[in-house]
């Protein structure tokens, strides 16, 4: 019976530990700001959170972020300082991010709201 109790336990670590690194999270608001994180990545400000958009790893210039593909025009290339689309500005947004080893809040899809 001490072993089954055990396995059991240890069955339900292990499934509420996986489960909580997969939650996924949503806010809803403006892109107040853009600016640089780490490594090529970018930071939007929205609602006073920080959202990391990640570099596309395939693209050997660095220039995709791994988003949904609506917004993959989301940031612009300026020479070398990326900056927000002037058709994005003012709209508001629903982004979904995961939080990821780093304790980065990734963004995964951006949807728009209608008003």
């Amino acid at each position: 019976m001490k072993i089954a109790s055990l396995v059991l336990s240890l069955m339900f670590f292990t499934a509420s530990h996986a489960f909580a690194q997969t939650e996924a999270n949503t806010i809803s608001g403006t892109i107040k700001e853009v600016k640089p994180h780490f490594a090529g990545e970018h930071t939007l400000i929205v609602e006073e959170t920080e959202l990391v958009l990640l570099v596309d790893k395939k693209d050997k210039s660095g220039k995709s972020l791994e988003i949904n593909k609506p917004y993959k025009d989301l940031l612009l290339d300026k020479k070398g300082v990326f900056t927000l689309n002037p058709k994005y500005t003012n709209k508001s947004f629903k982004f979904t991010y995961m939080v990821n080893g780093k304790g980065w809040k990734c963004i995964e899809t951006i949807s728009e709201i209608k008003k």
